[in-house]
């Protein structure tokens, strides 16, 4: 592994124990056992590294979504990105736990997450309405329902992890289970007789799937 791939594995791994706020360029330099200059040659200063974590959390999350098949619509595809999700997110948690703060802190960071957000919120608008046109979805949905589908999901993604550390003591696959029926719940009132049988077989299986 090159030192840079290094640097980051080794960043991200104490952020998401100490907090970004905490650790310091030489707290990541000790535990690699490199020099600051060596640090510097890859990173001129710490916004840098959490700024290249950003986009490379920003790229696994765009490759999720080009895996969706959407022309074969089901709920249970639905379910499925979203548990991938919650495995990328628990990886970058540190961004979740600090989100606020981070893209107070760093402005490249938020312009980039608010480019993010429109580009994401067209595509989960357009989404839902396939899901409705292929009968996943009631095909009465209001236009303002849909908004408030969408914007609801956002809050719920943005905040679960600081949820989940408060409230929650429950074990990795407990706690993925969890997320899923805050995240994905809020499309149960919405979905289809069909759908509905399939979105509650899903979270039987995972139950059953539970680690002893």
């Amino acid at each position: 592994m090159k030192t840079k791939d290094k640097i980051l594995q080794t960043a991200l791994e104490l952020f998401n124990e100490q907090g970004f706020r905490t650790v310091t360029v030489e707290n990541i330099c000790e535990k690699l056992g490199i020099s600051k200059g060596n640090f510097n040659y890859h990173f001129r200063k710490k916004e840098s590294l959490i700024e290249l974590l950003y986009d490379s959390m920003v790229e696994e999350v765009k490759e999720l979504i080009s895996t969706i098949p959407f022309e074969d619509a089901k709920v249970s595809y639905f379910l499925q990105s979203h548990q991938a999700l919650f495995h990328i997110q628990a990886k970058y948690r540190f961004f979740f736990l600090n989100f606020f703060e981070i893209l107070n802190h760093y402005p490249a960071i938020k312009e980039k997450y608010l480019q993010r957000y429109e580009l994401e919120k067209n595509f989960a608008l357009q989404s839902l309405k396939v899901y409705m046109e292929k009968g996943v979805l009631r095909k009465d949905i209001r236009a303002e329902e849909l908004d408030r589908i969408i914007d609801v999901g956002y809050v719920l993604n943005n905040s679960w992890a600081v949820d989940a550390e408060i409230h929650f003591s429950g074990n990795e696959h407990q706690k993925m289970i969890h997320y899923l029926k805050l995240c994905c719940g809020r499309l149960e009132p919405y979905l289809s007789p069909s759908a509905k049988k399939e979105y509650l077989a899903y979270f039987d299986r995972l139950q059953k799937e539970m680690p002893v």
